[in-house]
């Protein structure tokens, strides 16, 4: 596992972050498959399809001492979703072969 400070959309990899609230996310990409899971800190701050794979249409930014800032596949028929979450405190990365 390999601290960061940024993620860069175009490096394949699973991705752990972990926000200012203490919430963790694990962002998996994998050229065009790209997805986010989310694990809240609480259940007061849980959200709709926490601790199941998102589709990510487009990583906006995920980068330390910043909000993230993810665009993710509707649910349904509706329109997309942005997942903006609390300031990233860490990113680790590891190869998707580990």
């Amino acid at each position: 596992m390999t601290q960061i400070r940024a993620i860069n959309p175009a490096q394949t990899g699973r991705y752990q972050v972990t926000t200012a609230t203490g919430s963790r996310y694990e962002i998996v990409l994998n050229g065009a498959d790209k997805t986010v899971v989310r694990w809240p800190q609480s259940a007061e701050g849980k959200l709709r399809r926490d601790e199941q794979p998102i589709k990510i249409l487009e990583l906006v930014r995920v980068q330390v001492g910043q909000s993230a800032q993810l665009l993710l596949a509707p649910l349904g028929s509706g329109d997309v979703t942005t997942r903006i979450t609390s300031q990233v405190e860490e990113i680790n990365w590891v190869p998707l072969s580990d």
